[in-house]
């Protein structure tokens, strides 16, 4: 298991291999949607775990507890008009 963390700005694969999500935060320029987050290789065939949304110039921020959120096909971001940039904390199994 390897830990890591991966700072997004762009639409993108975050890990190919199963993962256990433990955080998300995000930051935006304007009020709205800043990313969506998927177990999967992309948003077309992944499936949406979430929908990020923040404040104008406000960082928002989502802990999924000591155990995590297990991602069996990895993790995609797909970040949203005014999102400037998402972290996610996991583990790859």
């Amino acid at each position: 298991m390897a830990h890591g963390w991966s700072r997004r700005t762009t639409d993108g694969i975050v890990t190919e291999s199963p993962a256990i999500l433990y955080a998300v935060a995000g930051y935006r320029a304007t009020a709205g949607v800043i990313a969506d987050v998927y177990d999967g290789q992309d948003a077309d065939s992944g499936r949406k775990l979430m929908t990020l949304s923040g404040l104008a110039y406000g960082t928002s921020l989502v802990l999924f507890g000591r155990d995590g959120i297990f991602m069996p096909r990895g993790i995609y971001v797909d970040m949203q008009t005014g999102g400037l940039e998402v972290t996610l904390i996991y583990d790859a199994l």
